[in-house]
């Protein structure tokens, strides 16, 4: 008769408990959740500053922003620059907005050309448009950033009817 050779007696593997195995699995979720969220909800086009109505700073690496197509009143011009800037801080500062470029993306100063757009409840608002149909610029297309170009000149079109803004028969342009 042959003896098999054994070893030692296998210890049984220690079980580990459910609820600590759920506990550790629910604690990486909820930092890979997190960190998902963190990444997701980032968004670097956070208004920081309003310099003028057609000229904001973000937050993403101090980066600035000109509205495409506008020419505003400056702020300092108090009969309608400050209101302008007005409009757009009470519209953009501290909020999140989505930028859209055209083929020409930066300025020589560097700055990103853009088209605005913000939401406001369930509506999204276009602030080049918005700036232009109440007077607050006048449209001044750039090629070769012409991508709105019509929607532009509609909005003017309406502040010149409605002689509002710039368009008004008060209104004096500043250094003119």
């Amino acid at each position: 008769m042959t003896q098999t050779q054994q070893g030692p007696p296998a210890r049984p593997a220690k079980k580990l408990s459910r609820p600590l195995v759920y506990g550790l699995i629910a604690i990486v979720l909820c930092a890979f959740g997190y960190k998902v969220f963190e990444i997701v909800t980032w968004n670097p086009n956070y208004v920081v500053q309003v310099f003028d109505a057609n000229l904001l700073k973000l937050r993403a690496e101090e980066q600035h922003v000109f509205l495409i197509g506008l020419r505003c009143p400056p702020r300092d011009d108090k009969a309608l620059g400050t209101e302008a800037s007005k409009f757009t801080s009470d519209l953009v500062l501290n909020r999140y907005i989505r930028i859209e470029t055209d083929r020409k993306e930066r300025s020589d100063a560097n700055w990103i050309l853009a088209y605005v757009f913000v939401k406001r409840g369930d509506n999204e608002i276009f602030l080049n448009r918005e700036l232009l149909r109440r007077g607050y610029a006048w449209h001044e297309p750039e090629a070769p950033n012409l991508k709105y170009r019509k929607v532009l000149d509609e909005a003017e079109a309406e502040a010149k009817r409605n002689k509002v803004g710039v368009w008004s028969p008060d209104f004096k342009e500043p250094g003119k």
